[in-house]
């Protein structure tokens, strides 16, 4: 049986239809112990409020469902090495997961890890950048190489960005050069114009049991 780490990419995403197969066959305990930390969801992947599907007392704390009606399966993408744009890794467009990177990131889940560690950690740094090292890795040409930065401690999400370009913001408040930011469930986080939800494993496997079950 595949685990929620064999699913992650060299990105760091996660490929829906994949993550919701897994959710399909194993129960809450297993996707949050393999999943203890809160998932980076792209904004055009949450089109509503998750309190329809979900109940209970995290639908009020809740802004966003799942639709898999516009996620395509595929292979895990390449790493970046360098910290080039998109136009200068493919001036001529002719490498096919560029040019659609963007559309793919906004309908993406990110999972919160550290590259080269074997399954979840508990506490440490998650670098979020363009250049292939991050433990995130955003091909847009908007994200700088290393972008920002999510301290994992005790339960507590701590963002700081790192002299990017085009800055982080969280719920639309942007976070100024050697400030930090304690995350929410549910916050708004941008990447320049890359914008995710910050949302609890428990939510979006509640989300996805009910893309299961039809209801």
């Amino acid at each position: 049986m595949s685990s929620i780490s064999d699913l992650i990419n060299g990105y760091g995403q996660i490929d829906y239809a994949s993550l919701l197969h897994f959710a399909s066959v194993n129960p809450l305990s297993a996707f949050t112990q393999q999943a203890p930390h809160p998932f980076l969801v792209g904004k055009d992947l949450y089109e509503g409020s998750l309190k329809t599907k979900i109940g209970g007392t995290l639908a009020s704390t809740s802004t966003m469902k799942f639709s898999t009606a516009e996620f395509r399966t595929g292979a895990p993408i390449g790493e970046i090495s360098d910290t080039k744009t998109a136009a200068e890794i493919d001036p001529h467009g002719l490498l096919p997961n560029v040019g659609k990177e963007r559309e793919k990131i906004l309908k993406s889940i990110y999972f919160l890890r550290q590259k080269g560690a074997p399954g979840a950690f508990q506490e440490g740094m998650v670098n979020i950048g363009r250049n292939g090292m991050n433990d995130i890795v955003i091909l847009d040409s908007v994200i700088s190489g290393k972008h920002a930065q999510i301290s994992v401690s005790s339960g507590t999400y701590i963002m700081e960005d790192k002299n990017s370009t085009n800055g982080t913001f969280v719920n639309s408040e942007r976070i100024r050069p050697g400030n930090k930011v304690q995350l929410k469930l549910n916050d708004e986080i941008a990447f320049g114009r890359i914008v995710f939800v910050f949302a609890h494993s428990l939510q979006v496997y509640s989300a996805m049991r009910k893309e299961i079950l039809g209801y």
